[in-house]
């Protein structure tokens, strides 16, 4: 009876013959999906990509001081404002009439203390001339005296008549003013409920406005994803549209929520990011995607991921040399999201590999 030896072969061995078989079969079909590159030299970035909404970070609603019916409303939805800037206007014929009655008021007033005044000097003058006459007597000085401090007493309760007047005066004027309405912020309008003929209450918002470039854009993301993102992380921002302005926009990761919140029916974790200096471009509502850098290598020899593969534990490509393929082990850094991985040693920018498009 024949003895039948069985010989052990290594599964390295297993492997790197799957691999030159497949070479070989490319290779002799002529498929194009199998390539020869050499390493090259650039920068990779380890990111993670998400969706997010750019929504406003301050809105403002907007009432005015006093009731009374719009005579004019200057602005509408979509409007961009500046600070100060006039929106509406309220009837001022009601306080117009208030404001200039209170000036008259107030020009009585003081014309009455500026005569009661006139008439105390006249007093006090006469007194001084009694007091000079030959033929005065101590009669005369105290009657005149009490004339003088009746004098006094007028001019005190007209002061008081002046002071009222006065306040009158400010307070018509306050009230001209708060026929106005003026814009808290520079922003854009968002809600604009006034007519003309409408009346409104006192302290009822009638309009709210998002404040210029006070913009935030909120995400979620996946537990996998919030524990590589950190506050003060720098992002990338694209809205789709292509357009210039957008090519180096940023924005910073502001908060990351600490506890899992229901979004779509899964557990993630919100994040907030503030644009930096978005200058009129981005608006509430618009849908953004954001990449966040987690690191970044410059001048990293890079090779294609399709160039890698695996054997017990260890990392692989196949080299290609006088037209004799080997296997070399590679030490791996980072990968990024067009499938580019970071060669830390193993190989050169001299090696040929082989890249398989599918493996």
């Amino acid at each position: 009876m024949k003895k039948i030896t069985r010989i052990a072969i290594p599964f390295s061995c297993i492997i790197l013959i799957i691999v030159l078989g497949v070479v070989f079969l490319y290779q002799k079909k002529g498929q194009s999906s199998l390539s020869l590159i050499h390493p090259q030299r650039g920068d990779i970035a380890d990111a993670v990509s998400f969706f997010g909404k750019v929504q406003a970070k301050n809105i403002f609603e907007v009432s005015f001081e006093r009731s009374g019916k719009v005579s004019k409303v200057l602005v509408h939805v979509g409007d961009t404002v500046k600070r100060g800037q006039v929106l509406a206007e309220l009837n001022s014929e009601e306080v117009g009439n208030t404001y200039a009655q209170a000036l008259s008021d107030q020009g009585v007033a003081r014309a009455q203390l500026q005569q009661a005044q006139e008439e105390r000097d006249t007093q006090k003058a006469k007194l001084r001339s009694i007091k000079k006459s030959s033929s005065s007597n101590q009669y005369d000085e105290k009657a005149q005296e009490q004339v003088i401090n009746q004098s006094d007493a007028n001019v005190k309760a007209k002061e008081v008549l002046v002071i009222k007047a006065d306040e009158m005066v400010a307070n018509a004027g306050m009230q001209s003013k708060k026929v106005v309405l003026n814009a808290p912020v520079s922003g854009i309008v968002t809600k604009q409920l006034l007519t003309v003929g409408k009346i409104v209450s006192a302290s009822v918002p009638v309009m709210a406005l998002v404040e210029d470039d006070a913009l935030e854009i909120q995400a979620y993301v996946s537990e996998v994803e919030v524990a590589n993102i950190s506050v003060g992380a720098k992002a990338s921002i694209d809205t789709g549209t292509h357009s210039d302005a957008l090519d180096k926009m940023e924005a910073v990761v502001a908060i990351v929520d600490p506890i899992e919140t229901a979004f779509s029916g899964t557990s993630a974790y919100k994040i907030t990011l503030t644009p930096l200096s978005p200058n009129g471009v981005l608006k509430s509502g618009m849908g953004v995607e954001s990449t966040l850098i987690q690191s970044e290598h410059k001048n990293a020899l890079i090779i294609p991921r399709q160039s890698v593969f695996t054997d017990d534990g260890k990392t692989f490509v196949l080299a290609v040399t006088n037209g004799v393929q080997r296997k070399k082990e590679v030490v791996l850094g980072i990968k990024d999201q067009s499938e580019r991985v970071e060669v830390l040693s193993g190989v050169n920018e001299e090696d040929t590999l082989v890249a398989f498009s599918q493996f």
